[in-house]
C-alpha cells in the first residue's frame, strides 16, 4: 500500500513541526547549560 500524496505531504509536515519545537526545546536547554540534553534535542530534530 502506498500513500497519497496528500497523506505524504500531511507527514512531512508534521514531522517538519516536531522538528522545529525539538529545536525549540533545544534553546531553552542551552540557557540553562546542560550540553548533552542539547545534543540530544539537536539529534532527534534532525530525525
Amino acid at each position: 500500500m502506498s500513500l497519497s500524496d496528500e497523506e505524504r505531504d500531511a507527514i512531512v509536515s508534521l514531522k517538519i513541526q516536531k522538528a522545529k519545537e525539538t529545536l525549540v526545546q533545544a534553546e531553552g536547554i542551552a540557557g540553562l547549560g546542560f550540553w548533552n540534553a542539547v545534543v540530544n534535542r539537536l539529534y532527534y530534530a534532525c530525525y
